[in-house]
């Protein structure tokens, strides 16, 4: 529980981060804190998710009463939406759909092992939404990336071990190439398209 409390505030804490600049404000403060939640970004999502279904932190994480618990969801949540709508103003109500998106972790049954990468991948698909949305490159760059990961994470532990070795890495050769050049050639699809629209 504890753990859960921890890694869900930590990732929304990064989404906040990661989109405080703005495309009419781009202090340095801002931008210092967009490199810190675009670093912890993918680390503390990976977290979130992994803590919930006890695969990260093991069976002797901490429970807590259901009073500090509740107490611990409500600041984690809380705290990092209030400095999202003093960083973004109005515009913040992208991030209290992002903090909604991160409750659904908990929905994720314990033990699932496909429904986690199914969790990864839309959110990666609409962090590159919002991307697209509020013209941001880097939250294109960061959610193909977590895209791509995604894809990765699931070969390696739901298809590679069904295959034999030889079937197994030939695939992985195959899922490198053609995810690699599907991906790239999306990203900078998406980032000429964002770049012709900001100028």
């Amino acid at each position: 529980m504890a753990d859960t409390v921890i890694g869900q505030g930590l990732f929304l804490l990064s989404i906040t981060y990661l989109t405080a600049l703005a495309t009419n404000n781009r202090e340095t403060a801002r931008r210092a804190l967009a490199w810190i939640g675009g670093i912890s970004l993918i680390p503390t999502a990976i977290i979130a998710v992994e803590s919930r279904l006890g695969q990260y932190w093991g069976p002797g994480s901490l429970r807590l009463p259901i009073h500090l618990g509740a107490l611990g969801y409500g600041l984690g949540f809380i705290l990092p939406l209030l400095l999202a709508f003093w960083l973004r103003g109005k515009a913040a109500w992208v991030n209290g759909v992002a903090a909604f998106w991160i409750v659904t972790i908990n929905l994720i049954p314990l033990g699932s092992s496909v429904l986690p990468y199914v969790w990864y991948g839309a959110a990666s698909l609409a962090l590159i939404a919002w991307g697209v949305k509020e013209l941001r490159r880097e939250r294109i760059n960061l959610g193909i990336v977590g895209f791509g990961i995604t894809v990765l994470g699931f070969y390696f532990s739901n298809v590679m071990d069904k295959l034999g070795r030889s079937a197994s890495l030939i695939g992985l050769g195959l899922l490198f190439l053609v995810m690699g050049w599907a991906l790239e050639r999306t990203r900078r699809t998406l980032v000429a398209r964002v770049k012709g629209v900001a100028a």
